[in-house]
């Protein structure tokens, strides 16, 4: 699990330099320095747990342990200011207390005994644990995380409408938080985005005609229609800000995107990665959905595949 984190510190490290951009705080919150500073310690921190992780010196695993408890102290420092957010089930407190274990591990040196290849077999388990372990604590994290604060927008992204134009229970519990948020004054626009429905009634048809009847001003909604995916819709809205349809007075755009619970942490890096601050908001569920555990699933190999393509 180890070397996980270390290739995904150092990847981030790595990509951010090619990039020419500042890595954020997807892993752990580096927005306090520069990008230069933030990607450099994602390099080195990364590149010293991974070797730390697969060395046979006790020299080279204490380094390892030492980088990893300098890690698990920042993300520390992250948990104590997620508190008023988040609780204390944060991704930042899961990734201190993983730190504490790689670092008892590191430094225990004990390798199981038998054939080498052994040796495989646990770094592989130890490897496809941590490719769960990972996206899960940042689904949790999320999850339980409040970021109402005053925003530039509030976006919906879409769900599922039937043929005869109803909204899925998913969908209605979206546009009725997000319209909350609008009628206690956090923003002044709705981005609706969405796709296709089943028949002839379009995603954000539905989505517009929900906002108006819970008392959003029309001329307070702009529309997506083509927010075919997470990926999409970040970029559109992304977009309507460049264009001016969609004033903000900051440097980056900020906006409270609702969406349900397991779907957020990757909309949170989707939106960051095109440039917009992501304020999520879970959806207040009318009843928790019947799929939640397939949907949940399924976000874990969704999460890694925006991660390496964004």
């Amino acid at each position: 699990m180890a070397f996980v984190l270390g290739a995904v510190l150092a990847f981030d490290g790595a990509r951010s330099l090619l990039a020419g951009r500042h890595p954020g705080a997807l892993w752990l919150d580096l927005r306090w320095t520069s990008a230069a500073a933030a990607t450099t310690f994602l390099l080195l921190a990364g590149g010293a747990v991974m070797v730390g992780a697969l060395a046979t010196s006790i020299r080279a695993k204490r380094g390892g342990a030492i980088v990893a408890a300098l890690v698990g102290a920042h993300a520390a420092r992250d948990a104590m200011g997620c508190v008023p957010r988040a609780g204390l089930l944060s991704f930042s407190a899961a990734l201190a207390l993983l730190s504490v274990v790689f670092v008892i591990t590191l430094l225990h040196d004990k390798r199981p005994e038998g054939p080498v290849r052994y040796r495989y077999v646990f770094l592989v388990a130890g490897a496809a644990l941590a490719l769960v372990a990972l996206p899960a604590a940042q689904m949790a994290g999320s999850a339980h995380a409040r970021y109402e604060r005053p925003a530039d927008a509030v976006v919906v992204l879409g769900a599922r409408v039937y043929a005869n134009g109803s909204p899925s229970l998913a969908l209605a519990d979206r546009v009725h938080t997000a319209c909350d948020l609008m009628n206690r004054g956090l923003a002044p626009k709705l981005i609706l985005s969405g796709g296709p429905g089943d028949g002839a009634f379009h995603e954000t048809d539905t989505m517009r005609r929900m906002a108006i009847e819970c008392g959003v001003p029309e001329d307070a909604i702009e529309i997506d229609r083509d927010g075919l995916s997470t990926r999409h819709t970040a970029q559109h809205v992304a977009s309507l800000f460049a264009r001016g349809s969609v004033d903000h007075g900051r440097p980056k755009p900020r906006a409270l995107v609702v969406s349900h619970d397991y779907h957020l942490a990757r909309v949170r890096f989707a939106f960051d990665a095109s440039g917009v601050s992501a304020l999520t908001v879970p959806a207040a569920e009318t009843r928790p959905l019947i799929g939640w555990p397939y949907f949940a699933a399924r976000e874990i190999p969704g999460f890694w595949a925006y991660w390496g393509t964004m």
